[in-house]
């Protein structure tokens, strides 16, 4: 029998590629389901599969490394990147999915003989089949007896994060938060409001077979429970909805901008906050919107348009320069600072294995960086908005005492509390904003 005769290879085979892609290319996993879902012609059945599958063992890479570790004689990260991936995906299956041994196995062994050849596959075929003898035995660590190294392993999290988590929030907070980033994440969209109401989407969504519900916190944000490609949907093209995170909803709120004020979303790609404060303010207050990478201003423009925005102008541009670039001093200004992106594990289940503790400082400096660089483009009495999709306190609470604590942070003081959303107590992503004002001119720092 062919590799082709196999039953379900194609989506296996398509998994497989795709998690390649992502461990081997640094590929993102939302890019490349996305572009796979529209390329490749499955089943819709399949194609919820191929997802199942490559999300599966995203998440679950850390655990089955360590059963696969019990039955691959050497070091499983000295096997070539094909074999290393074919046997974490027949491992997947054997482990969470339930799928039958001989199913797992046999797609397997297919995949070793198409993209590695007859004697990788001798491999694969052995180590799979004693897994599956074995794998009731495995000597899981004890969740109270030592949590840690339960979290690490059974959750699947690289210890670092799983230390600082315990320290943190405790066995239990670090344990549901855990699971809360191995759960799929659903999908939230914020209606635009200046082409429809909440109520209305619902409804208009309910009749196309979606199954859409109000959100938590934010008054726009819908939670979608199925029905299929909102991008197909008959609303998404007439411009009125975008799939956002709540968390991102409330971040733009907390700036609040106002018709006629300047408004400036210093990065601001895709251009989900930006279409956000300009339909905050009614599409009356100028939104410059920037980003330092040039081809993906263009995707904020597109977005403006669908939306029927007429107040953005995009533009490429350093958001650390900002105070050299533009003689605007802005009213109100959004800085959604590039970060470890540790917030969103649960929907970029690669980016816990791609990030380490030496990476946080670095990535903090940056952003104190950014922060001195847009503050004094606004105005004396003006705002700011800090956000990052993280809730380490590297990114978050230091970078705003250290910010304040700067010259350039001198004259600014904090608005209200920041606000910190955690994934398994709010149900949003991960994240964190801060509002805080310039002091006006007249009254000196203290």
């Amino acid at each position: 029998m062919t590799p082709e005769q196999v039953a379900g290879m194609p989506v296996r085979e398509s998994a497989v590629k795709a998690l390649y892609r992502i461990n081997q290319h640094g590929a993102w996993s939302n890019i490349i389901i996305e572009r796979e879902l529209a390329r490749q012609s499955l089943s819709q059945a399949d194609k919820g599969l191929f997802v199942h599958l490559v999300r599966g063992c995203l998440e679950r890479q850390g655990a089955l490394d360590w059963a696969l570790g019990f039955y691959v004689r050497r070091p499983l990260a000295r096997l070539d990147a094909w074999p290393r991936e074919i046997l974490r995906l027949g491992a997947y299956q054997i482990m969470y999915l339930g799928t039958p041994a001989f199913a797992a196995v046999d797609t397997s062994v297919a995949l070793a003989k198409r993209l590695s050849g007859a004697h990788i596959a001798g491999l694969v075929n052995a180590v799979l089949r004693r897994l599956a003898e074995g794998k009731d035995g495995l000597p899981w660590p004890d969740r109270f007896g030592d949590p840690i190294a339960h979290l690490a392993i059974a959750e699947s999290h690289p210890r670092w994060l799983v230390e600082r988590w315990v320290t943190r929030f405790g066995p239990e907070g670090a344990h549901s938060l855990c699971v809360a980033n191995n759960r799929p994440p659903g999908t939230t969209i914020r209606a635009n409001l200046l082409r429809t109401t909440r109520r209305d989407l619902i409804e208009e969504l309910a009749r196309a077979g979606f199954d859409a519900r109000e959100g938590r916190a934010a008054p726009e944000a819908i939670r979608i429970f199925g029905g299929g490609d909102l991008r197909r949907a008959d609303a998404y093209r007439a411009g009125k909805f975008v799939i956002q995170d709540e968390a991102s909803m409330l971040a733009a709120r907390a700036l609040a901008p106002q018709p006629g004020e300047k408004v400036i979303d210093a990065c601001a790609a895709p251009g989900g906050k930006a279409t956000h404060l300009a339909a905050l303010s009614f599409d009356k207050a100028p939104v410059l919107a920037l980003d330092v990478n040039p081809a993906k201003v263009s995707q904020v423009r597109s977005l403006a348009n669908r939306l029927g925005l007429q107040s953005i102008t995009a533009l490429p541009g350093d958001a650390r320069e900002l105070g050299r670039l533009t003689p605007v001093r802005a009213d109100a200004l959004l800085l959604d600072a590039p970060c470890s992106g540790l917030g969103v594990i649960r929907r970029r289940p690669e980016l816990r294995w791609r990030r380490g503790a030496s990476d946080l400082p670095a990535i903090a400096e940056r952003q104190l960086e950014m922060l001195a660089g847009v503050a004094v483009a606004v105005r004396p009495g003006g705002r700011m908005v800090y956000a990052v999709c993280s809730f380490e306190p590297e990114e978050t609470e230091d970078v705003i005492v250290e910010f304040l604590s700067s010259e350039n942070g001198r004259a600014w003081e904090l608005d209200g509390d920041p606000t910190l959303l955690l994934p398994h107590v709010d149900g949003t992503d991960g994240f964190f904003f801060a509002r805080l004002r310039r002091r006006a001119a007249a009254n000196p720092p203290r």
